[in-house]
């Protein structure tokens, strides 16, 4: 038994530990984030994270802010230093910085990339939705760890917390396609409504659930309309209730793009919209389950 356990507990170990912890050392302490001014004291983060868009993305800012709180407690922790080949670069991007503000980044970068690879190996784990082999469950996490860590140009606090609930919601979901179990139904609306007070990309999740039942249903069999209504509503109620009590201007761009991105005289807009007839006329003629589908369906 232990010879059969032995595989899956070492790839959880350097899969889902290891290696992001690698990946987020190098990215935070071997890089230097050249997108980032003002970013890395509380009161310019707090001053940052009040405007425009960030507003909204309450969680990860307010999670980012008790963990920097809990952490400056620390003597040892408040006092450790950086390396003296590292320790300046903060002060050209924000004159107020703080090693422990920054720290904290690195933190909650490394607990959520942590934990979206372990729920990225459950996934992969997860019986009759993949049927892959030992390489591949290996290769795809170590991947999409890596692509994250490299892609993060910007150091926010929000961005890792988001993939976790991302990572999180389909490992649910999946289990409630599975099981049909209502804990499972409402483990994956809780985290909708919990990742949409991090970031408005908890729509992904909707997106990813809407393909799933299309896959199973047809797009013309109005069933998987009706199994969207509670998380879409879950999305909804925390979406409006931020723009409405904290008010303030979303914008974040120069302005409205919509004439440009319709566009047709771009190949890359043409794109967009062939992919939508295309996406339509195949979802209405596929047909996943010819019988009854499994039990969460």
């Amino acid at each position: 038994m232990f010879k059969r356990v032995l595989p899956s507990l070492c790839r959880y170990m350097f899969i889902g530990i290891v290696f992001p912890f690698l990946v987020q050392y190098v990215i935070y302490y071997r890089f230097t984030p050249n997108y980032n001014v003002n970013a890395f004291s509380e009161a310019h983060f707090t001053e940052g994270s009040s405007k425009g868009v960030y507003r909204y993305r309450l969680l990860g800012r307010e999670l980012h802010l008790w963990v920097y709180k809990k952490l400056s407690a620390v003597p040892a922790i408040r006092n450790m230093k950086e390396n003296p080949l590292y320790e300046k670069r903060l002060d050209y991007l924000d004159p107020d910085a703080d090693q422990t503000f920054y720290f904290t980044y690195f933190i909650m970068a490394l607990l959520f990339s942590i934990l979206t690879s372990v729920f990225l190996l459950l996934i992969f784990d997860s019986g009759p939705f993949f049927n892959m082999s030992e390489p591949q469950k290996i290769f795809i996490p170590a991947f999409l760890i890596l692509f994250i860590g490299l892609t993060n140009f910007v150091i926010t606090p929000y961005d890792n917390l988001s993939y976790f609930f991302l990572t999180l919601a389909i490992f649910g979901f999946l289990k409630y396609l599975q099981s049909a179990k209502w804990t499972h139904y409402i483990l994956v609306c809780a985290v909708i409504l919990l990742a949409t007070l991090n970031r408005e990309s908890s729509l992904l999740i909707l997106s990813f659930m809407a393909g799933i039942y299309i896959s199973a249903y047809k797009i013309q069999d109005f069933r998987w309309i009706r199994k969207m209504v509670v998380p879409v509503f879950c999305f909804i109620i925390p979406y409006v209730a931020l723009r409405s009590f904290l008010g303030g201007d979303p914008e974040v761009s120069e302005g409205s793009k919509l004439l440009a991105n319709l566009s047709i005289f771009k190949i890359s807009k043409l794109s967009g919209f062939l992919f939508v007839p295309v996406f339509f006329l195949h979802a209405m003629e596929y047909d996943q389950f010819p019988g009854e589908p499994p039990p969460g369906y």
